[in-house]
């Protein structure tokens, strides 16, 4: 008796194909399909009843797919809340989870298997044959090195049964504040692995990545994975391999890593929870990997915890209505407090001398030691020969962007210099203000002083309390007191409609708002 199922595959599809199957599938079972004229590796949705299109439109299912690509049901489920939340279809989020390297990474698994069995048949066909001994002696030598091969393989493609877990209503999402934060994760993590659990440490950016997997790599070497865009497809195979067969693992990985096949999943650290490279902005799901991750942890059962110098306005709402809880290990102690030098009363006065003030000029000068200069807008063959002329004999004085302060290792630097902070901070973004707080809080961390030329002085010399910028959010119903729904064009980015949403009135309005979009157009959800 033929049974139908519903296929998610990796393609935008505003529709849900069904397939004719004469067995039973199990949900998450990987199976192969056509689709046009091409044929893909399909994920078993559900089964349904009765088809909206008629028998002589459906297709059989061609055949199961290797093992190694079905998925869990937690898997399956998490790609379900992307696709709604996200106004995305299910399709899009699976190709995000399983992009092409990786099917076809697991693919060339099977057809390796495939290989290994011939070579094993013909020797086998000369095994009937009569040999001398020591031909003999070779030929089953080889054989078993074969088999070998084959065994490993197949060890790689198992997948542990999850663990039954406590129900999550009694973990709250715990925050822990302060600058030295790895001291805080280090027991938990030692404490997670010990019990054989899975930790995820998801962090917003590669160069954060790689920092913080430096800085555990000794203590955890054996069990540490670092999974990131920087990573070949064979270390992310690695760990995903180990996450199957159930084995305790540290994840050390950006956004892509939310979407290995975790099966013992009992701690989520969510590190520089505020940071807004956590945001996917192309191609959907244009999802918040922080939030997807606390999600995912709630999935799990899983422990979570939100790592942060200077907390989200967000995190800090859930704090004041209980939805968070403030971790007892966090120090609350503030880094470097920034030295704000006001560019445009400088250039009044005749104090700037090109990108650099006189007043930082004199700091630099007097300063006993390492000296990095984060630059913005300018350019940095002639700020290097600006800070030739001034400090001829200076041999320690650095300079980078944001982005190769983050990928560097500086050490403790004596002075750290942000020529032109409002080059970091979107004028017309409404969590501009909370961005500069959150920026010199992270930054505070690497020096023992550190100095902020800017032309907006009321953005970065925190006159503004945290107090002022919830009643001002909540003045104008912006986050974390509403959702925030851009419909926008697909080739300009530019904003066609905005609509803020209620929290209680999210499911609702999403829906009617994802109706109305048409194929020119997406919806862009910025959560809370």
């Amino acid at each position: 008796m033929a049974r139908y199922f519903s296929i998610i595959l990796p393609l935008k599809v505003s529709w849900m194909p069904v397939y004719r199957s004469q067995k039973p599938l199990a949900r998450g079972a990987a199976v192969t399909v056509k689709f046009g004229s091409r044929e893909y590796v399909g994920i078993v949705l559900e089964e349904v009843a009765t088809p909206e299109v008629s028998e002589e439109k459906l297709k059989d299912i061609l055949g199961d797919a290797p093992e190694s690509l079905s998925v869990s049901e937690t898997e399956v489920r998490f790609w379900q809340f992307l696709a709604d939340y996200y106004l995305c279809t299910i399709g899009e989020v699976y190709k995000a989870a399983r992009p092409a390297l990786v099917l076809q990474s697991e693919q060339s698994d099977s057809a390796a298997v495939e290989r290994l069995r011939k070579r094993i048949d013909a020797i086998d066909a000369k095994l009937q044959k009569k040999h001398r001994q020591n031909v003999l002696e070779r030929l089953q030598s080889q054989k078993q090195e074969l088999e070998d091969r084959i065994s490993e393989i197949e060890r790689r493609k198992l997948r542990a049964p999850m663990a039954a877990k406590t129900s999550p209503a009694a973990r709250k999402p715990s925050v822990v504040r302060g600058t030295e934060r790895v001291s805080v994760y280090s027991p938990l993590i030692r404490e997670a692995l010990d019990a054989g659990g899975q930790i995820l440490l998801l962090t917003p950016e590669v160069a954060f990545c790689e920092r913080i997997a430096s800085l555990l790599s000794e203590e955890y070497s054996s069990r540490l994975h670092v999974v990131n865009a920087s990573r070949s497809k064979g270390e992310r195979a690695a760990a995903a391999d180990a996450l199957r067969r159930g084995e305790a693992a540290l994840i050390v990985g950006t956004r892509v890593s939310l979407f290995l096949p975790y099966t013992n999943l009992s701690l989520v650290i969510v590190d520089e929870e505020q940071d807004a490279s956590y945001k996917q902005t192309e191609p959907a799901p244009r999802y918040n990997g922080r939030d997807a991750a606390i999600y995912l942890a709630r999935l799990h059962c899983a422990k979570t915890v939100l790592g942060s110098a200077c907390p989200s306005l967000e995190t800090l709402h859930n704090l004041e209505v209980g939805k968070y809880e403030l971790s007892e290990s966090s120090s609350g102690q503030p880094g470097t407090r920034a030295e704000i030098i006001n560019v445009v009363a400088e250039r009044r006065k005749n104090g700037m001398t090109g990108p650099l003030s006189r007043k930082l000029l004199e700091t630099i000068r007097k300063s006993e030691g390492p000296v990095l200069l984060i630059r913005g807008w300018e350019n940095k063959e002639e700020l290097t020969q600006l800070l030739a002329e001034e400090f001829p004999e200076r041999t320690d004085i650095s300079i980078a962007n944001m982005r190769e302060f983050k990928s560097g290792h500086y050490g403790r630097i004596t002075l750290l210099a942000v020529l032109q902070a409002d080059a970091y901070i979107s004028a017309d973004d409404f969590r501009g203000d909370e961005r500069a707080v959150q920026l010199l809080a992270s930054l505070s961390a690497f020096a023992d002083r550190l100095i902020v030329q800017t032309c907006t002085v009321s953005r970065f010399n925190g006159s503004r309390s945290v107090q002022d910028l919830m009643q001002e959010r909540k003045e104008f119903g912006f986050p974390p007191y509403s959702r925030i729904v851009d419909v926008c064009s697909q080739g300009s980015r530019e904003i066609l409609q905005r609509h803020f949403i209620a929290p209680n009135q999210l499911t609702k309005q999403k829906a009617a708002i994802a109706e109305a979009i048409n194929v020119d157009e997406y919806a862009d959800v910025d959560p809370a």
